[in-house]
């Protein structure tokens, strides 16, 4: 019965950390697989950046939904399926969610936005959808114009992508 005793008093003691920490726990783990993510991409290991990337989606916390740290982490996780796997439709999948986040944060006149809006008119371009992605670098051109006038390269860029 001691044994018994002494191993029910763990296992309370464990849930009942888990219980008052937990955030703490998941909060950690998200950002190490996120950062294990990163350094997968910069190696060139696409496969096991994209598991990672997803783990830390997974186990994100609510209140770190609308952090620039998970912002990038769709973002990249969304270039990893158009630059390295030729996935378009999945990767906009994560551009939208981005956008959504993007927006909600931050509202819709800043780079982030015009980048994204950028990033979803090409995988919209090379899965043939051209009125959604010429819509895209209409927005993505705009608002460069706006931030940082005609005569910047992100502007440019997106008046290359409109035939411009």
């Amino acid at each position: 019965m001691g044994v018994l005793n002494i191993i029910m008093r763990i296992v309370a003691c464990s849930i009942l950390t888990i219980l008052i920490f937990g955030h703490e726990l998941h909060s950690q783990t998200w950002q190490q697989y996120r950062d294990k993510a990163d350094t997968f991409r910069v190696r060139k290991n696409i496969d096991s950046a994209i598991e990672n990337y997803k783990l830390a989606k997974e186990l994100i916390p609510a209140d770190s939904i609308y952090s620039n740290s998970y912002i990038l982490l769709l973002t990249n996780t969304g270039n990893l399926f158009y630059l390295g796997k030729s996935q378009y439709s999945t990767a906009e999948i994560y551009y939208l969610e981005a956008r959504e986040i993007i927006k909600k944060k931050d509202g819709s006149e800043n780079d982030k936005y015009a980048l994204n809006a950028n990033f979803l008119g090409q995988v919209n371009y090379l899965q043939r959808k051209y009125r959604p992605a010429e819509t895209y670098y209409l927005e993505a051109k705009q608002i460069w114009e706006r931030l940082f006038t005609k005569k910047s390269s992100q502007y440019a860029i997106s008046c290359n992508a409109l035939g411009i």
